[in-house]
């Protein structure tokens, strides 16, 4: 995950040495995956986009 910083910082750094105008988004999601049926969102994710995620192990979950 530092690297990951590291290069956040390095490429806003060098836009704004360039003249560029950075600016940097950050979402915190995890309370808005909260309200969703974990085992809706496997049926959903499998049946659209045919990903089997069978040792998908998610918090108050059921395998389907």
């Amino acid at each position: 995950m530092a690297t990951a910083v590291l290069r956040v910082l390095s490429d806003i750094l060098l836009a704004l040495d360039s003249g560029n105008i950075a600016v940097l988004v950050l979402l915190h999601l995890s309370a808005a995956f909260d309200s969703v049926d974990h085992a809706t969102l496997l049926q959903r994710l499998r049946t659209s986009y045919g990903l089997v995620l069978e040792h998908l192990s998610l918090p108050g979950s059921r395998h389907i």
